[in-house]
């Protein structure tokens, strides 16, 4: 006969074996459905993210691309002579701003159209008053009150529709 102590010690033996025997069969169809869905969303989160970043890198590469052509377009129309302003010549100093800024194309991005760079508009600073502040406006060609400066609105529309946009002061 047994004693008490070699009963319980038996007992935890066979209990041991049979939990060894139990975790040697493998995982529960359970077990392996939610080791499935936690893989899976993380191969689905995964792959949003890379998407994500790939996105924003080629919305940021585009908007490098623009900037690129405006600084360009903008060093380009500095270089030019100044046209002053007679009170009628508003198209003119645009168009001849335009001019010079294609001759930015060569730093146009390949597949941009070459109409996407505009000359969106010059304004000109002066006073229309001798008691007043100076500030950019429409070209009044009065010689009493002289322009000092031109500041010049350049705007690009990229491939994907974003427009970017750049002022440049001309003197």
């Amino acid at each position: 006969m047994l004693s008490d102590h070699e009963e319980r010690a038996s007992a935890s033996r066979r209990d041991a074996v049979s939990a060894r025997a139990r975790r040697d069969r493998g995982a529960t169809y359970v077990e392996l459905l939610v080791s499935i869905v936690l893989i899976g969303t993380s191969v689905v989160a995964t792959l949003v993210a890379v998407r994500a970043t790939l996105t924003a890198t080629s919305i940021d590469n585009e908007r490098a691309e623009a900037r690129v052509w405006l600084l360009e377009a903008a060093s380009q129309i500095e270089a030019t002579t100044t046209i002053p302003c007679t009170g009628t010549n508003d198209e003119a100093i645009r168009s001849a701003y335009a001019a010079a800024a294609d001759v930015a194309a060569a730093a146009r991005p390949a597949n941009w159209t070459a109409g996407s760079l505009l000359v969106k508009d010059v304004t000109f600073l002066g006073r229309t008053d001798p008691n007043a502040g100076y500030a950019f406006g429409d070209c009044l060609a009065d010689p009493n009150h002289p322009h000092l400066a031109q500041l010049v609105k350049l705007e690009v529309t990229m491939p994907s529709g974003g427009i970017e946009t750049l002022e440049t002061v001309k003197s």
